[in-house]
């Protein structure tokens, strides 16, 4: 459910966007996102990395840094209303008039500060860490090649193979 609220909310940013570039040349003095789910807006400003399908959206709301997100609460999105399933008295009200605080910012709910919760960490991306002691092991070729040189090596090496292979030989 949680995933929707997000995709909600990227549909939201895209829709700003374009009504933003579609009136370019007025003044507008902000913009703002509006989410009544406290798991998206964590996920938005940032709460920790998360598995791709998450990180896709979230990258894409933040590439639009002009939206400023901030909760609503259930009881107030007009958003809802018409979600829930409702009859046309009802619409008459919040859902086409918008709430009677939005047009007055000092009657905006306070925004929240977001904290991690199940739904949140479910998309989490998990990792694993990996600890390794590396140990120095030495063996007698380490010591063949501290005493000589590199094709010195080469060639001593060259015998012993030679030498192995003819031993196999049933000649």
């Amino acid at each position: 459910m949680i995933r929707l609220e997000l995709v909600a909310a990227h549909m939201a940013a895209n829709l700003g966007d374009n009504v933003r570039t579609a009136i370019e040349g007025y003044p507008t003095t902000s913009v703002h996102g509006w989410s009544d789910s406290t798991g998206t807006l964590h996920w938005i400003k940032g709460g920790g990395s998360h598995k791709q399908f998450v990180t896709n959206r979230v990258r894409k709301i933040s590439s639009k840094d002009f939206i400023e997100w901030r909760r609503v609460d259930t009881n107030h999105n007009p958003g809802d209303t018409g979600s829930r399933g409702c009859n046309t008295d009802q619409l008459t009200g919040m859902w086409l008039s918008g709430t009677e605080w939005l047009p007055n910012p000092e009657k905006w709910p306070r925004d929240i500060v977001t904290k991690p919760h199940k739904e949140t960490e479910a998309e989490a991306k998990r990792s694993k860490e990996v600890f390794a002691v590396a140990v120095d092991t030495r063996d007698d070729f380490d010591e063949v090649l501290e005493k000589h040189t590199f094709w010195r090596v080469i060639t001593i090496s060259a015998w012993i193979m030679r030498f192995l292979q003819n031993c196999r030989s049933k000649k």
